[in-house]
């Protein structure tokens, strides 16, 4: 399930991604991840800009991160929020390849400008939200410039955590104003449930993933909530959920290889075995198969 929400995915809206070598038929297979991928951080909760001119800004923008021209394409967006100050998908797209760019504190500052026009603007705060989500699963060592991320050594691990942790609890706050604002916003409620599991609460995390499924029935979500529950360390409901999951989409990897885990912890070697074995095959075989 893509996050609504904020930033780093593969669906970034406004930046240049670049595409993915098609497998071949010599791909080694890979052992499959024993937990549900965490949610997609994506800016997708932008409105539709307002105007044909900011349709065509963010247009150009694109264009010119199609060819790496980050200055050209901050320009643009940037000129068009000038001429159209309160529309929030320019603000956005301009804060997007800012923050791509290694400019976030900045990308930060023109979002809470755009607050200060809309202080209840639930999709600013959750995009804010993301903003220091990202930074956090990040880290204090990484460093995004020009769309790609370096990593520089640690210097001090303690410091670099807690600056994760104050980044963490930043987004939180982000989120709960989001929610406070608008209290059906998707993205706010699956961010906020992405960061009460990273501080620790799940219970929190179980109560927001069974909201999201109740309004999306969505299978990502599915998924999601039967990894808080099993964060949680209810077990034997978070083994309902993923068998519950799993016939509904035999093919979903991720879902069988943490099923394969708690049956581990169960002492169901064969079980795991095989749960294993159908989450190796689906994982391996998924690129080859055509929709």
């Amino acid at each position: 399930m893509t996050l609504r929400f904020l930033l780093a995915s593969a669906a970034l809206v406004a930046c240049a991604s670049t595409p993915r070598p098609a497998p071949s038929a010599a791909a080694t297979p890979r052992s499959p991840s024993t937990r549900a991928a965490e949610p997609a951080v994506a800016y997708t909760t932008e409105p539709v800009p307002l105007t044909d001119d900011a349709r065509t800004a963010v247009s150009s923008a694109r264009e010119a991160l199609h060819r790496e021209r980050f200055e050209e394409a901050q320009e643009t967006l940037r000129a068009c929020l000038g001429r159209h100050p309160d529309d929030n998908a320019v603000r956005m797209r301009l804060a997007l390849v800012m923050a791509e760019d290694g400019h976030t504190e900045e990308a930060l500052a023109l979002l809470r400008e755009g607050l200060r026009r809309g202080p209840e603007d639930a999709d600013l705060w959750t995009f804010i939200g993301g903003v220091r989500l990202r930074q956090s699963l990040d880290g204090a060592t990484i460093e995004r410039r020009r769309g790609s991320i370096n990593a520089r050594p640690s210097t001090d691990e303690a410091a670099e955590a807690r600056q994760a942790r104050a980044w963490l609890e930043a987004a939180r706050d982000a989120f709960a104003e989001a929610l406070r604002a608008r209290g059906d916003h998707l993205g706010a409620m699956e961010g906020s449930a992405v960061v009460a599991t990273r501080l620790g609460a799940h219970a929190d995390a179980v109560r927001t993933w069974e909201r999201v499924v109740r309004l999306t029935r969505d299978r990502g979500a599915e998924e999601h909530l039967a990894a808080a529950v099993a964060a949680s360390g209810d077990r034997r409901r978070a083994l309902t959920l993923y068998e519950a999951l799993v016939q509904a989409e035999p093919a979903r990897a991720s879902a069988l290889a943490a099923l394969a885990a708690l049956y581990d912890a169960d002492g169901r070697a064969d079980d795991a075995r095989r749960a294993r074995a159908r989450a190796t095959f689906h994982e391996w075989v998924g690129p080859f198969t055509v929709a």
